[in-house]
């Protein structure tokens, strides 16, 4: 099959590269150029292209992996050579960015005026998972659309998990377990302090705590904290800002009151305030008042 590729940073470069691995052929465009250039000299069956449509252009189904609202509509909607001008009728767009589920409903509604598909397919996975096509997909949209793409989730993803015939609703799922995961990070943060604070080290507390949780996220992200590791980022300090807001955009639009996400947007602001927008985002647990003066300092690894 002929697809496009449009963003490949850390999750666009595992997946594009899968894709070409399964026999399909993908030409792809990034806003930094080398990225695509990259690739094609990595992949036999990967084209670097100089614009979105031109990623687009030919393409039976163009996958999108952008960090935000503003990067999809520029990259889709607004520019001179946005992929939607590109897209033939007949194509699908899979939009796997974590977007809010207003900017999902307004791409499946140009879509739709334009002829074209469209499915909303965020991942649940860091960019380790999306190199080993260990992806959890979460995908809505028309069912002529997911039965297109179905074949080539199932390339990138270990499982695929199909929501409805309304995109946003894949979008609201993402931004749930993502408020989830943060609230993981914000609850170990103050547990690991409180222990260290009474002479207790991050690890011998999390091996106990993981011994009744049994949780491979509480494991993963509490060993990073606990050895302040923090680069390289899998998922940003400012991108986990970016999905907390949306979030708690995403309940007060549905009147559900969530009091946990205003001390989680005020947390990730505290981090990147102290110059840490570029680390992983597990790095909010650091971000605590640690009046002891027993509190050691910390330099991100």
């Amino acid at each position: 099959m002929n697809l496009g590729f449009v963003g490949l940073g850390s999750m666009g470069h595992g997946i594009a590269s899968n894709l070409v691995r399964a026999g399909h052929r993908v030409k792809g465009f990034n806003r930094t150029r080398s990225k695509a250039d990259e690739l094609e000299k990595e992949l036999e069956g990967f084209r670097a292209v100089g614009s979105p449509a031109e990623a687009a252009r030919g393409s039976d189904v163009v996958f999108s992996m952008l960090a935000d609202d503003a990067a999809v509509e520029a990259t889709f909607l607004s520019s001179e050579g946005a992929a939607i001008a590109g897209l033939a009728p007949g194509a699908v767009h899979v939009s796997m960015s974590t977007i809010s589920p207003a900017m999902s409903t307004k791409l499946e509604t140009a879509h739709r005026k334009a002829g074209h598909g469209y499915v909303a397919a965020p991942v649940l996975g860091r960019p380790d998972a999306a190199e080993k096509a260990q992806l959890v997909v979460l995908a809505a949209g028309a069912p002529e659309s997911i039965a297109r793409v179905k074949p080539l989730l199932d390339v990138v993803g270990r499982k695929v998990h199909v929501l409805g015939d309304e995109p946003k609703k894949a979008n609201v799922v993402k931004l749930g377990v993502n408020f989830v995961l943060a609230v993981m990070l914000e609850t170990l943060g103050e547990a690991i302090a409180m222990n260290e604070e009474h002479g207790i080290d991050a690890k011998t507390y999390l091996d106990i705590a993981n011994s009744l949780l049994g949780s491979k996220v509480l494991e993963a992200y509490g060993t990073m904290i606990a050895e302040d590791r923090f680069r390289p980022a899998g998922f940003k300090v400012r991108l986990g800002l970016k999905d907390v807001q949306l979030a708690l955009e995403a309940a007060e639009s549905v009147d559900v009151p969530m009091p946990l996400g205003s001390v989680l947007r005020d947390r990730f602001i505290a981090t990147i305030a102290e110059g840490k927008g570029d680390l992983d985002w597990s790095a909010v647990a650091r971000t605590l008042p640690r009046p002891n003066a027993n509190a050691r300092a910390r330099k991100p690894q």
